[in-house]
């Protein structure tokens, strides 16, 4: 045991100790004793609830956020006024597929101006458990030329020409991604 000096600050109300047989001075030394050896502190760290990744289907997320806004076809977002007189006027946004997407990850309020389809893939990634561009997926059979033709696009292109160029529902797309298991 070694002993370390420490300075006591008692008040000058409380001069005598509980025992009341000595007095103690303000800025009295004491001497207090403790101890040498070290006890080791033993950490176990449990694996939190939450750490395991869970992914979410990108057709789900197409379902849950196309009920928020209507279905852009040609921009990916697109802010609209709607409303006749002043008094009844309203911005809202549209969104295309994938943005319907982010909105479902991410809530209503997600969108604005600045959303971008590099933004969306690059937050919907560690959701879905893969990167929209850069996993390769080979189309539903599409009208081309008097025929019919699979195209083998990234998920995100797939996904637009879905969208904007074939005229398919926000609905229909995510239904196709489901049957894909996507």
């Amino acid at each position: 045991m070694t002993t370390n000096k420490l300075w006591s600050f008692a008040p000058l109300q409380n001069l005598l100790h509980k025992n009341k047989q000595t007095a103690v001075m303000p800025y009295e030394q004491k001497s207090i004793q403790r101890p040498t050896t070290v006890v080791p502190t033993i950490v176990l760290k449990a694996p939190m609830p939450n750490s395991v990744p869970t992914h979410q289907k990108l057709s789900q997320l197409i379902l849950s956020g196309r009920q928020h806004h209507p279905q852009a076809v040609g921009s990916f977002v697109e802010q609209v006024t709607a409303g006749y007189y002043a008094y009844e006027q309203r911005t809202e946004w549209r969104t295309c597929a994938l943005a319907a997407a982010y909105v479902g990850a991410f809530g209503p309020n997600a969108i604005n101006e600045r959303t971008g389809q590099s933004m969306v893939n690059a937050g919907l990634e560690p959701l879905i458990g893969y990167h929209p561009d850069m996993l390769t997926i080979a189309g539903p059979p599409l009208p081309i030329n008097g025929g019919t033709a699979h195209h083998v696009r990234s998920v995100s292109a797939t996904i637009q020409a879905l969208n904007d160029n074939h005229g398919w529902t926000r609905l229909a797309i995510a239904r196709w991604l489901a049957q894909q298991g996507l």
